[in-house]
């Protein structure tokens, strides 16, 4: 089970290398014709240098994060720290989440620099930040409490309809994850986008004619 899992990593691995390369190779691609009239050269250059740096730098995190996972598992640390969550309940529903979240703020704090250098340093070299320390802070907390309500919620959820539906708990959870999805993407631009950015509407003139 062990090799097996350290496979599947690896392959999950090289199949997002794999899909991400073969969309960096068509960087070269002439800027299409029906926004030729609203995307100038100069800016089409800017954003070509920009994906190229954005690719190279998500390629090193995809690969240290990917390493850091195989340490984990080769050094213990899962059952080290499931052990240590489970001192807090005997509900196994809670010691999953309890689990889970412990797991998933150590992977925000290994990744929390990663977020820092392409905001205020890949982005902001390219005139792409538009981002305050002070807002970045807050977008940090008000994802990381959506997450736990939102990513919480629908765990339970799950791990429920695990535990008491049986051979349909699997149907259940799909079902779940369907309709979760739908209303994620219905609330998204409603709600979600709201809290993260600033929506202003287009103002009216010829790029505003064609949209229409």
């Amino acid at each position: 089970m062990f090799i097996l899992t350290i496979s599947v990593i690896l392959i999950v691995f090289l199949i997002d290398i794999t899909l991400s390369t073969l969309n960096y190779k068509n960087r070269n691609q002439p800027i299409p014709e029906n926004v030729k009239d609203v995307y100038n050269e100069a800016d089409y250059k800017k954003w070509h240098l920009y994906t190229m740096e954005v690719f190279k730098f998500s390629i090193v995190t995809k690969i240290i994060n990917t390493s850091l996972l195989i340490i984990f598992l080769i050094a213990g640390i899962f059952p080290i720290l499931a052990g240590f969550v489970d001192k807090f309940s005997n509900n196994s529903i809670i010691r999953t989440l309890l689990f889970l979240g412990a797991y998933t703020l150590i992977s925000y704090l290994l990744n929390i620099g990663f977020s820092i250098y392409r905001t205020f340093n890949i982005e902001e070299r390219y005139g792409f930040n538009k981002t305050t320390v002070k807002t970045f802070i807050l977008d940090q907390i008000k994802s990381l409490i959506l997450g736990a309500i939102i990513g919480g919620c629908l765990l339970s959820l799950l791990l429920y309809f695990y535990q008491f539906t049986g051979a349909f708990g699997l149907l259940y959870a799909w079902i779940a994850m369907a309709v979760f999805t739908l209303l994620i993407n219905v609330l998204y631009t409603k709600v979600f986008i709201k809290l993260f950015n600033k929506i202003t509407p287009l103002p009216e003139g010829e790029l505003y004619d064609k949209a229409i």
